[in-house]
């Protein structure tokens, strides 16, 4: 979601250049994108607050080139209820196979 005054009009590819240009030390190997939409309300709740939903067919969605060697993990990632939030049993299956794929990348040594 964006953040009214902070990220008006972000998509998540800014977002995540955002983050870089901050804390440009980060180096990002899994980029976690939730794929579902919020419901019509949430919408309408949130965007009358100024706040949307980002990352859904999006410059990292599906089919988007791959900045850098980075890959897109795009789940299923909301949990149910007037919020916007994450669920915290499918945020950490996709971070633990995220993991685990990194795990069973060879090594590059520079």
């Amino acid at each position: 979601m964006t953040q009214p005054g902070e990220t008006d009009g972000y998509s998540a590819r800014q977002h995540l250049e955002s983050v870089k240009q901050y804390a440009p030390e980060i180096h990002f190997d899994f980029v976690l994108v939730n794929d579902r939409a919020i419901s019509h309300e949430q919408a309408e709740r949130y965007g009358a607050e100024g706040a949307f939903q980002i990352g859904i067919d999006e410059d990292l969605g599906r089919g988007a080139p791959r900045p850098g060697n980075r890959d897109r993990a795009g789940r299923d990632l909301l949990d149910e209820g007037e919020k916007v939030r994450h669920n915290s049993r499918r945020l950490a299956q996709v971070v633990a196979a995220c993991w685990e794929q990194a795990q069973s990348r060879p090594s590059v040594v520079a």
